[in-house]
Parts: structure tokens; sequence; C-alpha cells
């Protein structure tokens, strides 16, 4: 058996288009408009409202 460790960090912002291709990627939960959700709006969840 393969034991893998997963390394985990906080988001930084360069991650935020990476995170807005994974987050509009999903087939559950869609968006009806994912434009709607800009990177600013991320950024401000991310490290003002809460924490990536």
């Amino acid at each position: 058996m393969i034991h893998t460790k997963m390394i985990f960090r906080e988001a930084r912002e360069t991650d935020i288009k990476a995170i807005q291709i994974v987050r509009n990627a999903v087939t559950e939960n869609t968006l009806s408009n994912p434009d709607l959700v800009t990177d600013e709006d991320c950024k401000t969840f991310m490290f003002e409202r809460g924490k990536g």
C-alpha cells in the first residue's frame, strides 16, 4: 500500500484564477451566472469575510 501525505496551505491571491476555474467546473451546485462572482468577490470572501 502506498501512503501519500497531503500538504495544505492557505490560499493566496494568486490562486484566485485557479479557484474560479475549479468552482465553475462543478456539475452540482452550479452558478446560474458565473460572471456575477468576480475575482474581487473571491478575494473578499477569502481574506476579509472568511479564510481560504
